[in-house]
């Protein structure tokens, strides 16, 4: 055993830079105005639509965005400034996917305005209550963040599209600081007046510093001692202890803080299934909207969400915004937890959100792999959401973005097949981005 695991390490000494060079990797390039920008290569391009989908998947089910963002227009705002900075190519091609995706999902235009305004609001309220800028490069000079600040306002006119110029963003700056009586940013004086419009909620600012350190023990989580040591016990994973405390009469569904319970605190496989044997339920919902059966789908090995299904679990509990475990994060589940569960006994995967949007809209053009399994069980592709967009429209969108040769592009290419065979022809897309495959990509392969 030791002789083979040396001549491994040797051939990968020896191959090692050979490996990497197999990996994907960012790419720079030329624009044609001379300018250095980051090339727009097949990995690049999925890893943006992904996540770009997800959140706009995240923002129409209802859900909210990260602590550190007041609304989803501050958090586009945000995403869309990183990539005029990034110096991207085919930038128009970028922003206009996410416009065009949040509006099939019948989501309103991103309203610039608001979203920078939210932003200078819980950062000025932070400055007032003597918060670091949370900069690495100027930890604690605020006069220094906001001149850095108003030199990268071009980023925000950018993204604007010229609906908005320099001079009312910076005065948005100056007076929501001058509310708060913070001194006047050196350099020359700016005259600034109006009214400025009510600031966004206090919720950004007091969440991200509190933090969840030493607030997160478990004995602030579960007041009562039996129901802490069962939870303390699950995450160790201790059967044996678990037994005995359930047989001394601990209630196994007992819940603390958020709804948490021994099941969330599980550590392991075996400790997880004990506890869904002695009658824990997988389709309680925590306090955060989701319940064990979400949570296993989207993020755990699929052993978990199979133990949870034999023992009670829903596939279609729905989570506070509506969603089953299937159609909450479809794009980002693994293949064998979707085979569970489009697997599971009396599944529902016409489950449609709030905006009347199902799991095969969801992934179509995405997570073809998974489309063509539910077109496979009879999922219906010519429904329309209420935006007026079906899984027809979405291949069509889709397919013209994909670089060619790719996996997704081949998926895709797999769907389009299924439906020929049934006459079914995608129709012309609604909305045209400038063209993805590169020309210096597609030459240097």
């Amino acid at each position: 055993m030791v002789a083979r695991a040396a001549v491994v390490c040797a051939i990968l000494a020896v191959a090692g830079c050979g490996i990497l060079n197999l990996l994907p990797r960012e790419e720079w390039t030329v624009d044609d105005e001379g300018n250095r920008v980051w090339a727009d290569n097949a990995w690049t391009w999925m890893l943006f639509r992904q996540s770009t989908d997800m959140d706009v998947l995240d923002e129409a089910a209802g859900r909210r965005p990260s602590v550190y963002y007041a609304s989803w227009h501050h958090f586009w705002l945000r995403r869309s400034e990183a990539l005029v900075e990034s110096q991207r190519k085919n930038l128009p091609k970028h922003l206009g996917y996410i416009a065009e995706r949040r509006r099939q999902e019948g989501l309103p235009d991103v309203d610039v305005r608001r979203g920078f305004g939210e932003d200078v609001d819980v950062t000025v309220r932070r400055e007032a209550a003597g918060g670091p800028t949370g900069l690495a490069a100027v930890p604690d000079d605020w006069d220094g963040f906001w001149l850095w600040r108003i030199g990268k306002l071009w980023r925000v006119v950018a993204v604007a599209d010229a609906a908005l110029d320099e001079e009312e963003l910076v005065c948005r700056i100056v007076l929501r600081r001058r509310e708060y009586g913070l001194p006047e940013l050196p350099g020359p004086a700016r005259d600034c007046r109006g009214t400025l419009p009510p600031a966004a909620p206090k919720r950004v600012a007091e969440q991200s510093e509190r933090g969840y350190g030493p607030w997160w023990t478990p004995e602030r989580i579960f007041a009562d001692p039996a129901a802490r040591a069962l939870a303390e016990a699950a995450s160790r994973g201790r059967v044996r202890t678990v037994d005995r405390l359930v047989a001394a009469d601990t209630d196994v569904n007992a819940s603390g803080i958020g709804g948490i319970n021994a099941l969330s605190r599980a550590g392991n496989l075996r400790v997880f299934r004990r506890l869904l044997e002695l009658g824990a339920d997988p389709n309680v919902l925590y306090d955060d909207g989701r319940t064990k059966m979400h949570y296993v789908a989207r993020y755990s090995d699929e052993r978990y969400l199979d133990a949870a299904l034999a023992h009670g679990g829903d596939p279609n509990v729905r989570d506070a915004w509506g969603d089953t475990p299937l159609s909450a994060s479809p794009i980002g589940m693994w293949p064998n937890a979707v085979r569970a569960l489009l697997d599971a006994p009396g599944v529902d995967i016409e489950a449609p959100n709030r905006h009347g949007t199902t799991v095969a809209m969801k992934v179509a053009g995405v997570r073809d792999d998974i489309l063509l399994a539910l077109l496979e069980r009879g999922a219906d592709y010519e429904a329309r959401n209420a935006a007026g967009y079906s899984v027809l429209d979405r291949l069509a969108f889709q397919r013209p973005l994909m670089f060619p040769g790719t996996t997704e592009a081949r998926a895709c290419d797999k769907v389009i097949a299924w439906l020929a065979a049934r006459g079914v022809e995608l129709p012309e897309p609604r909305v045209r981005l400038p063209a993805s495959p590169s020309a210096d990509w597609q030459a240097a392969r």
